[in-house]
């Protein structure tokens, strides 16, 4: 019984630590990682509170003022988010980040809560400090994006299919699954995929015992599902009205490549997807402790999936992740946070391993865990902390904000990214000044026949769409390109000018 206790005890202060650890310097601007995906997330949020709270809009300021909406996911998060910030006045971007630190803690508890009933407390704890001290973790975690909260959705549907399995109540559960399903589906829609196998293998097996018919079956899953293909059409529709980059997410070829399997001349897709899965899971710094850690994690894969009753419940989730994985193909070789759903399942294989290891291979593991989760933190406070960059974003956007009206509309160069449209608070649209490196990155993703390379072709057509103003945060990268400069200069008036540090132009 002491030793229960003590392991619960133990188990609590990881949470503890964990909980700190992400909470740290929430506040600061967002350019430390994943960019992009975290301004988006919070231009909606932030033009929500503007917007009245209008969710069947969503709205962002980085594709001019005639293409403003992002039907993507349902954004639930971004509701949370932008009534707690107009409940509070606190800034929107630090509780983003702390409410994605504060479901990523509650889904690594229902994991918990989940583990603990099939497993004895030592090796629940070791799952749970896997689970908590992976990069992947704890940077997903700490970001403004609703990976964290999608996840939470659908590991609570893990543990309500767990007791529909072992207390046999489907009955009572099915609305509450309904719900669930949902939930998860339409804060990220990536979440049909990974859910409807679980959901199959429990209801044909239910159906088979002849505890439920097949008419049930057929209407519980069109009832968890149809949500999220409505606002999938609706989010096609309102896209077909106000087409913006972001559209070609609504296409299949933005997520499956088939080619990538076969040809590796122009993008090595093994190469990068063991990287992703090593940057996520493992380290990615010490190529010694990733060996060691990574043959753990085979070795309790292998023993978690030879168990005949764990494999009833976590093959289909293995079978789904599978799918996923093979769907998504082009993202889980490029974006990271894309391995989150693994997350659990790794935590569960090191639980399984674990449960019954004598005390010398058991503390052996234990201690390869506790060092690759110091490396991670470590590797993590890189990204935590505020440097020069965004100090320097931030002193731009704030000039930005003094000389360009607000509705003048704003093209910006800020190291290729979307921070500074996004902190000087106007609309407009972003102008990427390694135009070339720009178009030969994105050939994977998009058809970039259309995109100009040309600087000065590129800035007249964005003149022609509107654009006022240009802000260049970057003028080491205008430097490099002096014809470029010379036409800005022999043609606009420069209304603010600090060779060290910005250059706004205006254009019209």
């Amino acid at each position: 019984m002491k030793k229960q206790l003590a392991w619960s005890v133990a188990i609590v202060g990881i949470f503890i630590i964990g909980f700190a650890v992400r909470l740290q310097n929430l506040n600061q601007p967002i350019v430390e990682i994943m960019e992009s995906r975290q301004t988006q997330t919070a231009e909606i949020s932030r033009n929500l509170i503007i917007d009245s709270f209008n969710i069947f809009l969503p709205r962002v300021d980085r594709y001019g003022p005639d293409n403003v909406y992002v039907v993507l996911e349902f954004p639930l998060f971004n509701l949370i988010t932008a009534l707690s910030s107009k409940l509070t006045g606190f800034p929107i971007e630090p509780i983003g980040k702390f409410y994605s630190a504060v479901f990523g803690i509650f889904g690594a508890g229902i994991w918990w809560l989940l583990l603990k009933r099939h497993y004895p407390a030592r090796a629940v704890f070791v799952g749970v400090i896997f689970y908590l001290f992976t990069f992947i973790g704890i940077i997903t975690a700490r970001s403004f994006q609703p990976d964290t909260f999608a996840l939470f959705w659908y590991l609570w549907v893990l543990l309500e299919l767990d007791s529909c399995y072992s207390k046999k109540d489907f009955e009572l559960s099915s609305w509450r699954l309904v719900l669930l399903v949902s939930l998860a589906c339409l804060t990220k829609s990536h979440m049909a995929i990974l859910l409807v196998v679980p959901l199959i293998a429990l209801l044909w097996r239910l159906h088979s015992s002849k505890k439920i018919k097949l008419t049930k079956v057929i209407s519980f899953l069109l009832i968890c599902f149809i949500p999220v293909l409505l606002w999938t059409v609706y989010g096609g529709w309102v896209h077909s009205k106000f087409p913006n980059e972001i559209t070609s997410n609504y296409q299949i070829g933005n997520w499956f490549r088939p080619e990538l399997f076969f040809s590796t001349e122009n993008f090595n897709y093994y190469s990068s997807i063991w990287m992703q899965f090593r940057y996520s899971f493992l380290t990615g710094r010490s190529d010694g402790l990733d060996w060691i850690v990574g043959i753990i994690l085979l070795i309790s894969f292998v023993k978690l999936f030879k168990d005949t009753e764990k494999r009833y419940f976590f093959g289909p989730i293995l079978f789904s992740l599978a799918i996923y994985y093979f769907f998504f193909n082009v993202h889980t070789a490029t974006h990271f946070y894309y391995h989150l759903p693994l997350l659990p399942l790794l935590a569960a294989g090191i639980a399984h391993l674990t449960a019954k290891l004598p005390r010398v291979p058991f503390f052996g593991i234990f201690a390869a865990l506790i060092t690759i989760s110091l490396v991670n933190v470590s590797t993590a406070q890189i990204y935590m902390q505020t440097n020069d960059s965004q100090n320097r974003l931030i002193e731009c956007a704030d000039i930005v904000k003094k000389v360009v009206p607000q509705n003048g509309l704003l093209l910006t160069s800020y190291n290729e990214q979307t921070g500074l449209l996004y902190y000087s608070q106007r609309i407009g649209w972003l102008f990427y000044m390694e135009r070339e490196l720009y178009k030969k990155h994105y050939e994977l993703f998009f058809d970039t026949t259309s995109f100009e390379t040309d600087h000065i072709k590129a800035m007249k057509d964005f003149m022609e769409e509107g654009a006022e103003y240009y802000a260049n945060c970057e003028p080491h990268t205008l430097q490099k390109y002096s014809n470029f400069k010379q036409y800005l200069t022999e043609n606009f008036e420069a209304v603010y000018s600090d060779p060290e540090n910005l250059f706004i132009f205006k254009l019209k």
